[in-house]
């Protein structure tokens, strides 16, 4: 390929798509206003055509101030978008890789120690990376709060998929 002439026109339409994720082009979000299209300088369309009400520059003015308006709405509604599909991202991740939800309140469980996973020298590699056990004190969507034994509730939750089951050895 020629890239160093099909560069610019390939920026232009990427710059012009309309994205999924804010329902708007980047040039839109950027402007306020839909850009023209180098078509429409040759061809007469309604972003090109003098506009009936526009008689002073005041009125110019005003028009421009609303199209302003409508940016801000844009962006506003642009961010809500990508919020709610953050969400829903959210939401299918969790709800196939998550954690095991099979874990309630009241069961033990045992905390992944990832600061002590990092460390692989040779002191380190048959030390426990496991750190327990807990009880589970209150389940959350993706995380849970766990106490000691003795009813101590820790400062900060936990991830579930730092969690897993533990398993207590039946007495001899």
């Amino acid at each position: 390929g020629n890239w160093l002439n099909n560069l610019p026109p390939v920026l232009w339409a990427d710059r012009m798509t309309i994205r999924r994720s804010t329902g708007y082009s980047p040039a839109e979000l950027i402007t306020g206003v839909q850009p023209v299209m180098p078509i429409e300088l040759t061809m007469r369309s309604w972003q090109t055509l003098p506009w009936s009400e526009v008689q002073s520059t005041s009125d110019l003015l005003a028009v421009r101030a609303k199209q302003f308006e409508w940016r801000e709405e844009k962006i506003v509604e642009a961010v809500g978008r990508i919020e709610r599909l953050r969400l829903e991202a959210a939401e299918r991740w969790d709800s196939t890789k998550g954690h095991d939800r099979s874990l309630i309140g009241g069961e033990l469980v045992l905390v992944w120690d990832s600061i002590r996973a990092l460390d692989k020298s040779a002191f380190q590699k048959f030390a426990d990376r496991w750190r327990g056990p807990y009880k589970i004190a209150k389940v959350e969507k993706t995380y849970y709060w766990l106490q000691e034994l003795d009813g101590t509730l820790l400062a900060h939750s936990v991830h579930g998929n730092r969690l897993k089951r533990f398993y207590q050895m039946a007495p001899d």
